[in-house]
């Protein structure tokens, strides 16, 4: 028996290209699957539409709280064994799924299968990133905790992930506004293996309402987060474990703070003090120190 999948997507204010998006989930090789629409409080009645055109969608209307929020409510009303996000504006692949549950029998102990992603801007024309994005392989499969706090492994329309581990995770961070994935995979990671296949799952679009560059600065928060994560679960690592997430979680909070243009200042030192005096001695920490104090 096929395995069933539970498509989560999310709206908000941005009906101009759902359409687009929810085409390409319905038009997916593989057809085991639900789509739950999750209108997080938009303005304006869009999406009444596609339930006439789509009569096996279930929408779902709420009052906006944000992104995690969303996503976490759609999952609660899900019934498939895995779970696959799209947000309104990015869009699969024909075969997506197809591909990522082929990938199962691989080791069907991977309780995250994701892949590359093709950068679009508004229109759908291909885009090169305006920053580096690191793609490595390696990196991205395998047992990624240590990675997972300082990259974004996971681009959230790629991943395929299992319902029992999503709830091990505790899903998604309501308290966090911006940059809510990058907690999420973190924890994702420190339960289970991610299977990563290097090809193009989905297009995930670039445009001036982004969200993440108008409020780069909440990313601040996003290691306070990692930090109470990384303390609670002390006892579930090895010592060397923890010490290198906690140096992982002060080599974020730099990045951050130099992301951001803040100097570095005592205030800084004894905070990234109280999260480890073994800071002093990463040289990677050091390298973006010496960038904050030059800027």
């Amino acid at each position: 028996m096929m395995i069933k999948i539970s498509v989560i997507v999310t709206t908000y204010n941005r009906p101009e290209y759902l359409s687009e998006t929810l085409d390409a989930i319905f038009s997916q090789t593989y057809r085991n699957f639900e789509v739950i629409l999750i209108d997080d409080g938009s303005r304006e009645n869009y999406v009444d539409i596609y339930k006439e055109k789509y009569p096996e969608l279930i929408l779902i209307k709420k009052k906006n709280a944000g992104l995690s929020a969303a996503r976490n409510t759609g999952v609660e009303h899900s019934t498939g064994e895995w779970i696959a996000f799209c947000d309104d504006d990015d869009v699969w692949v024909v075969d997506k799924l197809e591909r990522q549950v082929e990938a199962i029998d691989v080791d069907p102990n991977v309780g995250l299968i994701h892949g590359r992603i093709e950068y679009i801007d508004k229109n759908g024309k291909r885009q090169k990133p305006k920053s580096y994005v690191d793609t490595s392989y390696y990196k991205r499969r395998g047992n990624s905790f240590l990675k997972a706090i300082e990259m974004v492994l996971v681009k959230s329309p790629t991943p395929l992930i299992k319902r029992a581990v999503f709830d091990q995770a505790g899903g998604f961070n309501e308290n966090i506004k911006v940059g809510e994935d990058c907690e999420f995979y973190m924890k994702m990671a420190f339960y289970t293996r991610f299977l990563y296949l290097d090809e193009t799952l989905a297009k995930y679009r670039l445009h001036d309402l982004g969200q993440l560059s108008q409020k780069s600065e909440q990313y601040l928060l996003i290691s306070a987060f990692q930090l109470n994560f990384v303390k609670a679960k002390k006892r579930q690592m090895s010592l060397n474990t923890y010490l290198s997430a906690l140096k992982s979680v002060v080599r974020v909070h730099l990045t951050e703070l130099h992301n951001n243009k803040r100097k570095f200042n005592v205030k800084t030192f004894f905070h990234l003090l109280k999260i480890t005096p073994f800071f002093i001695f990463d040289i990677k920490a050091l390298r973006i120190i010496k960038k904050m104090i030059k800027a």
